[in-house]
């Protein structure tokens, strides 16, 4: 058995010109070229390894493409579209930063012209017993594997690197980054950071003794969410929680060994969960997709009232229309005095800015336009219209699962747009000290 590594990047999908970001790609790989021919001080360590691997031979595996609709995206020179010219990217990035640490990287032809290797597929490479038998059947010291898989706005990237003659998994890494024009240069970074780190055997030894394994038969998935469906990270679906279990069959895989496993339930948000393999695997369970929400809030500078929303989310959990009524009074100035009745509407857009739906903290923003209707009995006029614009309100929620607390601050300008009104053309500020600020409670179905 041989162990596995994953590296997993998600990188929020940001639309641009092909033409910029090849041209970010080729700027990219020549600069890595550049960098690899000068070195500093600080790069002593990536030296001193350049050093050690000089002459050793390596296959550089397709990148696999595993997203629902990958097209013929898997060879690295093959195919078109945007799925293509991703594995085309990263393949060139993996390839580059292995030239400059002054490996030898063995053609497409010579690692598949040993027997039995011809018909072998690029999604065959992601069996770590399989990346290492082609490799090694070539003469190559190292294997280098990886895939990704695009789900909505995220990408899933997994990198491996093996000693041929060990079996065993030599170097890895694991990032986050948000999609823009430093992704590239990212990789690449991490990219030399995992070869600076490979342990290979030294040339002249033959092997060493294989570690005591402990393998295991099957995997006993457990979860609180019945129906939950547990994939695997080559793209097979292992089946459903049922009774809280799933057992799947794990045909010898290594205790301890990392696993990436999806999972997906209707209704529920789709996840990823690193686990490591043992005879039970404990799943924590998914965050439920809400379309429809209601809230109850209260503004300070408007006290003598309440007043609530509905939401309605286009994008579950993240983007949604609202729609707000705040009926609230306003006591006389004197005992002589009438009071003033005001019923605030509003309908807004809003999104969440940062954090998954499942975190425990979120932020967000939102903007508006509203009316504010004004009631002052015994007057003439006695009804009074006030549109307003909700430049930007900007909040910060508790996450408690179904209920959530939140503490809006919102920057109102009154438009001054029906005759009569009483705000004129102004900035709210209830008491004419403070922006308002509300506090109010959600509840999500």
């Amino acid at each position: 058995m041989f162990k596995m590594h994953y590296t997993c990047c998600v990188i929020t999908a940001m639309p641009a010109p092909k033409s910029i970001v090849h041209a970010m790609i080729i700027f990219t790989l020549a600069a890595s070229f550049a960098s690899a021919q000068d070195a500093s001080p600080a790069q002593e360590s990536s030296a001193a390894q350049a050093a050690s691997s000089a002459g050793r031979e390596v296959c550089v595996f397709p990148v696999v493409d595993l997203s629902a609709s990958n097209g013929p995206a898997d060879a690295p020179a093959g195919g078109s579209g945007e799925g293509a010219d991703r594995s085309r990217s990263m393949f060139s990035a993996l390839s580059a930063e292995l030239a400059g640490a002054r490996f030898q990287l063995l053609t497409e032809d010579q690692w598949r012209k040993a027997p039995g290797n011809a018909s072998l597929s690029p999604r065959d490479f992601l069996d770590p017993a399989t990346a290492v038998r082609v490799a090694g059947s070539a003469g190559a010291d190292l294997a280098v594997t990886s895939f990704y898989s695009v789900q909505q706005d995220r990408i899933l990237v997994s990198v491996s690197f093996y000693d041929t003659r060990s079996g065993d998994f030599a170097a890895g890494f694991m990032r986050t980054w948000r999609y823009n024009l430093g992704v590239y240069s990212a990789l690449h970074a991490e990219i030399r950071g995992a070869l600076s780190r490979l342990d290979l055997l030294p040339v002249a030894h033959s092997g060493k003794p294989a570690p005591r394994e402990v393998l295991l038969a099957a995997l006993t998935f457990t979860g609180p969410q019945e129906g939950m469906e547990i994939l695997l990270s080559d793209g097979r679906s292992a089946g459903k929680i049922d009774s809280g279990k799933l057992v799947f069959p794990a045909a010898g895989i290594k205790a301890g060994e990392p696993l990436l496993v999806e999972k997906r339930l209707a209704g529920y948000h789709t996840a990823w969960q690193r686990v490591r393999a043992a005879p039970v695997v404990s799943l924590s369970p998914l965050a439920r997709s809400s379309l429809l929400s209601i809230e109850a809030d209260w503004t300070f500078g408007q006290l003598i009232g309440a007043g609530g929303a509905v939401r309605l989310y286009f994008v579950p959990d993240f983007s949604f229309a609202s729609f707000s009524l705040y009926p609230y009074g306003q006591a006389p100035a004197s005992a002589w005095g009438n009071w003033l009745y005001h019923l605030d509407t509003e309908a807004s857009l809003g999104t969440y800015l940062f954090f998954a739906p499942d975190s425990l903290v979120r932020f967000g923003a939102s903007t508006g336009i509203g009316l504010i209707y004004s009631l002052l009995p015994r007057t003439d006029p006695s009804s009074y219209f006030d549109a307003y614009l909700n430049i930007i309100s900007i909040w910060g929620e508790l996450n408690l699962g179904r209920v959530s607390i939140f503490l809006r601050p919102e920057m109102k300008m009154a438009l001054g747009m029906f005759s009569p009104n009483l705000l004129g053309t102004s900035v709210l500020m209830p008491g004419g000290v403070f922006a308002p600020v509300t506090l109010g409670a959600i509840y999500k179905w």
